[in-house]
């Protein structure tokens, strides 16, 4: 039994949300390296929520959240 892709644990909700932790925080190294700026917890939090929102949204049949509630 696969955790991430089983559709009755969360079905694949913890796999958008993983993907969403690791490009939030490649976008902030980027902006560190190439853009120096600062490193902003709670933007990296914001950005989180929002990207796996957005791709659930899209991508989950039954999806039924709306983005207030979602935080």
């Amino acid at each position: 039994m696969e955790l991430l892709g089983d559709p009755g644990i969360g079905g694949g909700w913890w796999q958008v949300i993983c993907f969403a932790v690791v490009l939030a925080l490649w976008e902030a190294q980027n902006g560190i390296v190439f853009e120096n700026t600062d490193m902003q917890i709670m933007g990296i939090v914001e950005s989180v929520k929002i990207k796996s929102w957005n791709w659930l949204r899209v991508r989950k049949k039954g999806f039924a959240y709306f983005m207030g509630s979602w935080f």
